[in-house]
């Protein structure tokens, strides 16, 4: 049940905790379960209890076999164990990770890959493939692939020109453009309606995919001048202890949380402390990371996993791994995490643990986290909980002697964050309506009217 029910990554650690026996983990799983976690509990416990009440009665029936099939009481294996055949192999690894993925990956739907090859025949109506296409497969791999060159850089920059000329021209219903420079670029094809449509009828539109349509754009800095007194506090907080740096003068690491609300701009704080750092000539001695591509995305940051070059397998670091982290951590001094609030107590203490490392200090003397740089956390406690793992995982929750080391270590490390400057000011949402129910969300406490109001 905690196999189907729970999330997890590792079975050894996300499942249970290392004191605790399996029972006592479905006991307390039990506990915080959802109504419908219970519901799928029950229904799978009648099947097997019906089974067992129906394999016990034929069992003890001595006239079974004389009966007419009709009325034997016999439940026939359940789905799967007929599906694939007695004489079917079950591939070995069908039950790691692994196996899993390239299951899920073979099942292609009918749909998809009916329009997959319908888009390879009109690739090779346009000549857009060479040599001989008789005995091309649509899943081959070349393995003559290689590092992008110019040339080929040129002609990638080619192909989008004509692609977005092409795209506004279907859009517009235009005649198609022919495609420019063909001697530096060839077989470029053009976009064209996968059928000719009637006149009347609405031919829709011709989408561009971009790889920047997976991520978000990073947000501008503003002016300081246009900062709001919360936002320049902590803003004034930082760019003081950088200066500080900057003259040489040691001052303890610093040790600070932004928080606020959604749209009381903290990415706009981080921003705007970005571009002072820039001024200073000191961009070098900053980074900026989120647990999310998508978070890290929006302060043009990293992922913490690639910060700390943290393994998603669990394996131990390797002494390349630990040259190549010391190697990227030369000049940082100073990080910034959005959305801490994704962020559990143990991962916090692993991220520090790695950090530390990377400044080539002992962890197991080194009493200062994160190998003694100066930290910013910024987030939302009552938006995101912590990724794949249980609420008693965040930040602030307290510890007990039951969890793990790692999550107690992450609790003091988030502990040390004693520089607090709440944004209040809300920026984004200026309709005093849909503010005042917003806030109620936020907290938990919404009213009738607010959902009359919905």
């Amino acid at each position: 049940m905690l196999l189907l029910l729970k999330p997890w990554r590792n079975i050894h650690t996300d499942l249970k905790m290392p004191t605790e026996s399996w029972s006592a983990a479905f006991t307390r799983f039990i506990s915080v379960a959802s109504k419908k976690e219970k519901d799928i509990i029950r229904s799978i416990q009648y099947f097997y209890e019906s089974h067992a009440a129906a394999e016990e009665e034929r069992d003890q029936d001595p006239n079974e076999d004389n009966e007419p099939s009709g009325r034997q009481h016999r439940l026939e294996p359940h789905g799967d164990e007929h599906e694939l055949g007695e004489d079917a192999e079950i591939p070995d690894d069908i039950y790691s990770e692994e196996g899993l993925a390239a299951l899920l990956a073979s099942q292609v739907p009918l749909r998809e890959e009916l329009h997959g090859r319908y888009a390879v025949e009109r690739a090779k109506h346009a000549k857009i493939f060479t040599g001989d296409l008789s005995k091309w497969d649509v899943n081959l791999i070349s393995p003559s692939a290689s590092i992008a060159t110019r040339d080929d850089l040129v002609r990638l920059i080619g192909w989008k020109k004509q692609l977005i000329a092409s795209v506004q021209a279907q859009n517009s219903g235009l005649d198609l453009p022919q495609p420019v420079d063909p001697v530096h670029v060839d077989d470029r094809g053009d976009v064209a309606c996968l059928s000719i449509p009637d006149p009347s009828e609405d031919r829709g539109q011709v989408a561009l995919l971009d790889n920047s349509a997976s991520s978000e754009s990073a947000l501008n800095a503003v002016d300081v001048k246009d900062l709001k007194a919360d936002q320049f506090r902590a803003y004034d907080i930082i760019t003081w202890h950088l200066n500080q740096t900057l003259a040489g003068n040691k001052s303890l690491p610093l040790r600070m949380i932004i928080h606020g609300e959604g749209g009381t701009g903290k990415s706009r704080v981080i921003q705007t402390v970005t571009e002072y750092f820039i001024r200073q000539g000191a961009k070098h001695l900053l980074l900026k990371a989120a647990y999310t591509g998508v978070a890290a995305s929006l302060i043009d940051g990293k992922t913490t996993h690639v910060i700390g070059m943290i393994s998603t397998t669990g394996r131990p670091m390797s002494d390349e791994t630990k040259a190549n982290l010391q190697r990227f951590w030369n000049h940082f001094i100073y990080l910034i995490i959005d959305e801490i609030s994704m962020i559990s107590k143990s991962f916090l203490a692993v991220l520090s643990r790695h950090v530390t490392i990377s400044k080539a200090v002992d962890v197991t003397t080194r009493a200062d986290s994160f190998g003694g740089i100066n930290v910013i956390f910024c987030g939302d406690f009552h938006q995101f909980p912590p990724v794949a793992c249980s609420p008693s995982e965040a930040l602030y929750w307290p510890c007990n002697l039951t969890d793990s080391v790692d999550s107690q270590l992450g609790h003091a490390i988030y502990d040390e964050f004693t520089t607090i400057v709440i944004l209040r000011e809300q920026m984004r949402v200026t309709d005093p309506v849909w503010r005042d129910f917003l806030t109620h969300l936020h907290y938990g406490c919404v009213q009738r009217h607010h959902l009359d109001v919905l």
